[in-house]
């Protein structure tokens, strides 16, 4: 935990939360520092389409950051608990699917799409996406080569186009596992008939 300029460099590490006079001006001095930066900071995460991050887009974020909670908001941000991993709450088995393990609450055994920009600038947005389709079974990935760290507003047809395939394909899975429990039951009707 810690105070970070945006290239990430840490300029002072906390062992707790600070105290709410030192946050509030810490946020201050960091978002003053922002504020005019906007534009220049999200322009790389639109690689392949620049114009959605326009000046609307600029204006909001600035707008936001000069409502009266926002400070609060990042003093709660370093109260929080460290967050859960994604092996935890995507219940991850790394290719043992075939061993029962029990429902934890929290954890999510369903199916899961991941949407990635690949030219994410913030992470490597190939290594992750990868990363994620490993955690177990049922975890599909629809990579958007071109997009950046937003594609779902970079690239929203893109994002609606991979959606609509990903639910095709756990419709006919679905199907699929319909016919099977279909034809079990019937032989079994036909078996305790006889």
């Amino acid at each position: 935990m810690g105070l970070y300029l945006p290239n990430h460099m840490q300029i002072y590490a906390f062992d707790s939360p600070p105290q709410r006079d030192i946050g509030t001006i810490w946020g201050n001095i960091l978002l003053s520092y922002l504020r005019p930066r906007i534009e220049t900071i999200i322009g790389p995460l639109y690689p392949s389409n620049p114009s959605n991050a326009d000046e609307n887009l600029c204006e909001t974020i600035r707008r936001d950051s000069l409502d009266p909670g926002a400070i609060n908001v990042m003093i709660s941000g370093s109260k929080l608990p460290p967050p859960r991993t994604a092996n935890e709450l995507l219940n991850a088995d790394f290719g043992a699917s075939s061993i029962a393990t029990p429902i934890i609450e929290g954890q999510w055994k369903g199916p899961v799409l991941v949407t990635q920009g690949m030219k994410d600038p913030l992470n490597d947005a190939t290594g992750r996406a990868y990363m994620f389709r490993a955690l177990r079974d049922g975890i599909d990935l629809y990579p958007l080569m071109e997009a950046g760290h937003c594609p779902h507003d970079e690239r929203p047809d893109d994002i609606v186009k991979g959606i609509l395939q990903w639910m095709k394909k756990r419709n006919k899975e679905h199907a699929k596992v319909d016919k099977t429990v279909q034809v079990k039951e019937s032989s079994a009707t036909t078996v305790a008939l006889e």
